[in-house]
Parts: C-alpha cells; sequence; structure tokens
C-alpha cells in the first residue's frame, strides 16, 4: 500500500510539472544600442560639454535591468558604433595597437551580438577588421559578401539560448555603402540586396537552427520615402520595414542607421505583424522588446511581444564603468588637447543653411590649399557646431569636420558642375513666389507649423546635401523655376566659365562616391563611371590633413574664397532675419 502511495505521488509530482513546463510563462528582454557614433562617454571630450546620454548611461539601465531579468537578457548592438567621436577616432587611430576601447566597453556591458554599419566600414579595413577579429562577440553582416561568392566577410547569424529558448538573430547592413565610401575601404566586399539576403539565410536558420524566436537586426531604416526610393526597390537604403512585409519568420525586427526612433507593427507576409523597434542616435535611448512565451500541452509556443524605447538621459552615468576606463578618458582628453594653432574668427556652422558664411568657406579653402583644385564643394556636416576665436585643439576640429573622408579631386564638365549645384538647392531653398514667403523649403506639420527636431527646424533636404561652390561666380535664383535656378556667371580667377570645358574639382569621398546624388540625379554621371573621374586622393582622411592645414596657417582668419548669392536680393535679406531666429542666431 505504501509503495502504491509513493507511485501515486510520483506520478502527480511528474504530471505537476509537465504541467507547469507546458504552462508557464518565459519572460525574455532583448535591448539593442544603435549609431552611438562613439558616445562611450557622457561628455563631448572634443567641445568639453557634458551629456545627458552615452554608454555610461546604458551601463546603469542594464544594471537596473538585469535585477530584473537576470540571464533573460539579450543585449544587442546595431552598428555605426565605431565612428563619430574623438574617443572613437583616438580608439581607432591613434591607440591602434591596444584592444579596441569600444571592444572593451561591449565586453564590460556583457552584449551578446552586434551588426555591422555603414560608418564602421567608414574607418577601413585596418580599424574594423581588427575590431572584428578583436570582439569575441559575432560581429554581423550576411549581405556583405566577398566580392562574387556568397561567403559573407562577418558573420551572418547567430544563436543565443534563454532558457532552453533558442533565440536566432540575423545582422544585415544597409547596402548602398558603394554610393558614399570609397572603394579602398570595402575592397574585397559587395553588399547584396537586404530582402533577397534575409530570405535566403530565413531558409537557412530554419533548417539547420530550428528557432523558438528570430530576431532582425538591421543597420537600416524602416522609412520608406527616404530620397524617394521606392518602398520595394532592390538594393534600398532602408530596407527594414519591407523585409518584414515580405519575409516571413521574423518576430522582431531592430532596425538604425536612419536615427528616427521607430516603434511600430508591420504586416507581415502570413498575416501576422512584425515589430520594427529603432533607435535615435548617440545613446540616447535604446530600444526594447519585452517578450512572453508560453508553451502548449502540444509544444507550440504562444508570443506576445511589446516594444518600447527608453530615455537614457532617465538614468545616470555609472561611476563602475567610468572608473574602469579612467585611463581611456585620460588619453583622450590629451588628445583633443593638443593644441593644433590659433583661430582669428567666428565659425557658426548654422549660418551655412542661409548661404556662404566663414563656417563652410574655411573648409573650402582648405580644400583648395591642399588639392589644388580649381573648385571646391563643400556642404555643412552639422547644423550645431560653434567654434569661437582661441586656440584651435585637436578636439575642436570634430566640430567643424564629423566625418572620415577622404578628400578627392575629380574632373567635371561645366554642365556637369552646373547641374551638380541644381540638384544641391533640392530640398534646400524653396521657390519664393512672394516676399513673405520662407526662404528655406521646411518639413511642416498638418497644421503648417514648421517641423522641429531635437530643437531646430527640419528642411525637406538633408544639411549636408546642401552643397556650395568655391572657385566660381554663380547666383541662385530663388524664384526661378527647378533645373534652372543657378546662374554661373565665371571662374573666382576672372577667367570665363565653359559649360564644355572640364575642371578639377575637390569633393569629399562621401560626395565623390555618389552620396546625395549630386553626381549621378544631378551631374548625371553614370555611378560606375564616378570612380574614373577621380584623378586624386588624399592619403588620410580629411580631418587628418586639417590638423596639418592649422598647424602651418596659424593663426587661421577668415578669408571669403567664396563668390555666390541670392536673388532677389531684397527678398533674401527680409527672409534672412525673420528666419535666423528659428536656428538660434541673432
Amino acid at each position: 500500500m505504501r509503495n502504491s502511495i509513493c507511485i501515486l505521488l510520483v506520478l502527480c509530482g511528474m504530471l505537476l510539472c509537465g504541467i507547469r513546463g507546458h504552462g508557464q510563462d518565459i519572460r525574455l528582454w532583448v535591448a539593442a544600442s544603435s549609431d552611438v557614433h562613439g558616445a562611450i562617454f557622457p561628455y563631448d571630450l572634443g567641445t568639453g560639454r557634458s551629456l545627458p546620454y552615452s554608454l555610461a548611461h546604458l551601463s546603469t539601465f542594464l544594471k537596473q535591468l538585469r535585477s530584473k531579468a537576470g540571464e533573460n537578457l539579450v543585449l544587442l548592438d546595431n552598428g555605426d558604433l565605431i565612428q563619430g567621436d574623438p574617443a572613437s577616432y583616438h580608439a581607432n587611430f591613434v591607440a591602434a595597437e591596444d584592444t579596441h576601447l569600444f571592444v572593451r566597453a561591449m565586453n564590460y556591458l556583457g552584449y551578446d551580438a552586434a551588426t555591422v554599419g555603414n560608418h564602421d566600414i567608414e574607418a577601413g579595413h585596418a580599424v574594423y577588421d581588427r575590431f572584428r577579429d578583436q570582439l569575441g562577440i559575432p560581429w554581423m553582416a550576411a549581405n556583405a559578401v566577398h566580392t562574387g561568392k556568397d561567403q559573407p566577410w562577418f558573420r551572418p547569424y547567430h544563436i543565443v539560448e534563454r532558457q532552453g529558448i533558442r533565440i536566432a538573430i540575423l545582422g544585415l547592413v544597409t547596402p548602398s555603402i558603394p554610393e558614399w565610401l570609397p572603394p579602398v575601404l570595402w575592397e574585397g566586399m559587395e553588399f547584396k540586396d537586404m530582402a533577397s539576403e534575409a530570405s535566403r539565410w530565413m531558409d537557412t536558420i530554419q533548417l539547420r537552427e530550428s528557432p523558438d524566436l528570430v530576431i532582425g537586426l538591421f543597420h537600416s531604416g524602416a522609412d520608406t520615402s527616404w530620397m524617394k526610393q521606392g518602398f520595394q526597390a532592390p538594393g534600398h537604403e532602408n530596407a527594414a520595414a519591407w523585409v518584414a512585409h515580405s519575409v516571413k519568420g521574423f518576430d522582431v525586427i531592430f532596425c538604425g542607421h536612419d536615427h528616427q526612433g521607430w516603434n511600430m507593427k508591420v504586416a507581415g507576409p502570413g498575416g501576422d505583424s512584425v515589430l520594427i523597434l529603432g533607435t535615435t542616435s548617440r545613446a540616447r535611448d535604446v530600444a526594447l522588446a519585452e517578450i512572453v512565451l508560453t508553451k502548449d500541452v502540444q509544444g507550440s509556443l504562444t508570443k506576445q511581444i511589446r516594444g518600447n524605447l527608453v530615455l537614457l538621459s532617465d538614468y545616470p552615468p555609472d561611476a563602475d564603468f567610468l572608473s574602469r576606463f579612467s585611463t581611456d578618458i585620460h588619453s583622450i582628453r590629451e588628445f583633443v588637447a593638443d593644441t593644433l594653432g590659433w583661430l582669428d574668427t567666428t565659425l557658426i556652422a548654422a549660418e551655412a543653411v542661409f548661404g556662404p558664411c566663414p563656417f563652410t568657406d574655411l573648409i573650402h579653402r582648405a580644400q583648395m590649399d591642399l588639392s589644388g583644385a580649381d573648385i571646391s564643394f563643400t556642404a555643412p556636416l552639422s547644423t550645431r557646431s560653434r567654434l569661437l576665436p582661441g586656440p584651435m585643439t585637436t578636439g575642436m576640429l570634430f566640430d567643424l569636420y564629423r566625418y572620415e573622408n577622404y578628400l578627392y579631386v575629380m574632373e567635371l564638365q561645366g554642365k556637369e558642375i552646373d547641374g551638380f549645384l541644381e540638384h544641391a538647392v533640392k530640398g534646400w531653398f524653396s521657390m519664393m513666389r512672394i516676399p513673405e514667403d520662407a526662404l528655406l523649403d521646411y518639413e511642416r506639420e498638418p497644421d503648417g507649423r514648421i517641423r522641429v527636431r531635437y530643437g531646430q527646424p527640419q528642411t525637406k533636404g538633408i544639411f549636408y546635401h546642401f552643397s556650395s561652390a568655391a572657385g566660381l561666380r554663380y547666383t541662385l535664383d530663388l524664384c526661378g523655376p527647378p533645373g534652372d535656378r543657378v546662374h554661373i556667371l565665371g571662374m573666382s580667377n576672372g577667367q570665363d566659365f565653359h559649360a564644355d570645358s572640364v575642371y578639377r574639382v575637390a569633393v569629399n569621398s562621401y560626395r565623390g562616391s555618389g552620396g546625395g546624388g549630386h553626381l549621378t540625379m544631378g551631374a548625371g554621371i553614370a555611378r560606375d563611371s564616378l570612380a574614373s573621374r577621380v584623378i586624386w586622393t588624399s592619403d588620410h582622411d580629411l580631418r587628418y590633413h586639417l590638423m596639418d592645414w592649422f598647424r602651418q596657417h596659424s593663426p587661421v582668419q577668415h578669408k571669403k574664397v567664396t563668390e555666390w548669392g541670392l536673388v532677389p536680393e531684397g527678398w533674401y535679406r527680409e527672409a534672412v532675419l525673420r528666419e535666423r531666429p528659428l536656428w538660434g542666431l541673432p
């Protein structure tokens, strides 16, 4: 009798355990940073300004989340990590013999996997191959393959397990990299369409791995209207939403690249919905998916998924994190404090959106000195930078010039230069019909108000596409029809300008590779012909050469090298007075 009772109790216990195994909820959290752009510490090391967000703030958030989630947290990064700040530049190029600072930071924070971003590729093979080899966790991009092969240069996907749940993470990067970066930076690679590669690798993952959850980690945006690309366009720069809509199997897709901040659901191909989450930039926020899985008696999983963007300014920077990397902070501060020379003028980037100004004059002047070109094209790479007279330090150069672009000299015909400038006007200056019209082509809210983001007005065009020229005399007709607004009067040296003549033009490598469409859509040059137009390339990035340029030209005074203006002049002057305050300008 006693044995029968014991057996009955064991059977009941087994039955209860079976019920718990099938009915018990499993709760997982997946957090993803993206587009950190070097913001590892809670201050801008170039200017010394404090920041209310950084990976140090993320560290505090993760400590609090792990106190609740325990081992059920998966931590990911979605690219554009090792570019954009003096800390990343120092780790990439100055402390190149050390274990990369961001490798050590990712290990400290406990990342499980990451995806490559286009600005990570911008650092060049020596940097990102070293970073990949040191990282110790998968750095992924399934659609970045060895040229002529289907073999990925980085890892295509990764499997993690939490409480017996198999989670597949597929990494993809925007395929538009060849449109922005010189071939030397991605030599040996080609970038395939995201949707086709997602479909191919989804089949592989399902066949080989039998995952319970599939997560997309895509360094690509979800704005299907970006640059007027079609939703289904092959090679779409921002294809995250299209992949969710067209490729079956994804539960969550983390996106990035476009800095928009996404939390939405997209209809999947099987009538289900896919959650898309994406951060803004500079570690302002982290994307967080909370996933509850319930297994029924047949073993099928029911999934409940909700998403959130967590503002990291709500968390203080982690003192332990800062202490751990205090030696690095000291080294970077020494690097940025190095005085290159003396600046004798005020440089305010926001002035460049209204026309010629000292900020862009200085970049034009340096580009022409460095290259010996006849004409220079440049655009502001920031609208917030402000450099005051005084010592010019290495750190200040990160406010003057934010990206690791190379400098090109290209051969362009006069008519192509005209087309380039016509294209630059689009989305920048509006077509004024009366003097009271807005000067700049603003994005508008439904009620007609100018759209504001991060405290600044939003224009239809992107500020880093607002290219102007030095070496030319020209006007821009604010009332003129599209395609006939720029009128080139001649060269700044007094020579005539001819549509069929060939000129040596200085541009950065982003523009020279087709970025923004100025050379392809504007000048009408076939993309595969751009490389043949390049007759000279700098041996280092432009910021590196600007360091030497400042040392040689100190004290640097304002020298007007641009000769262009806007007409009707009276309309222009009145509009500038109305709109400068919107940009924080007197």
